[in-house]
């Protein structure tokens, strides 16, 4: 992760690239054959791994956890090309902040490598939080399955992970208690 500054309307914002060097990945002679075979037995899973260890995508892969505690705090998502029924504004309407250019060029890059079915930008719809953009992975457009990639976020004070994960529990436990007591 490489963090860096620039002066956006006389502030100054700090952008996180989420992109890593890429895994220089032997291909295994057979991963063809694993994905066919795991296609015809149904293992769809199994399938979908084989596919994306051979994407070798250079950002981060958001795990569960993150993926709930960024689209509780960030529960908006804005993409260039919605997909059609899902609810999901276009780019056009993003009007929270103004996009540092450092962070456009990650976004752009990602597009331009195809290697994503959808990008989306989240954001709380508030000026001052620090809104994130993903990388959308799916195999299918029949399949449910998605994995998720951190590109960028950018703010004025990009708040460790571990503090956005607390201010999601703490949201959560008025409501938790109310129901468990």
């Amino acid at each position: 992760m490489i963090t860096e500054q620039e002066n956006v309307s006389g502030k100054i914002i700090l952008i996180e690239n989420f992109k890593m060097t890429p895994l220089q990945t032997v291909p295994k002679e057979n991963d063809g054959e694993r994905e066919a075979l795991c296609g015809s037995l149904g293992l769809v899973q199994q399938r979908l791994r084989a596919k994306e260890s051979r994407l070798n995508i250079p950002y981060h892969r958001l795990s569960e956890e993150e993926l709930d505690v960024w689209g509780t705090f960030l529960p908006t998502s804005y993409s260039p090309n919605p997909r059609p029924y899902s609810g999901v504004p276009s780019f056009r309407h993003y009007d929270f902040d103004e996009i540092p250019v450092t962070a456009l060029r990650i976004i752009q890059e990602a597009q331009e490598s195809r290697a994503f079915f959808a990008l989306e930008i989240w954001t709380p719809e508030k000026r001052i939080k620090d809104p994130i953009a993903v990388g959308v992975v799916k195999f299918s457009h029949a399949s449910p399955d998605e994995s998720y990639y951190l590109l960028c976020r950018w703010g004025e004070s990009l708040l460790p992970f571990e503090e956005f994960k607390e201010i999601v529990h703490q949201r959560q436990r008025p409501w938790f208690s109310r129901v468990l007591f």
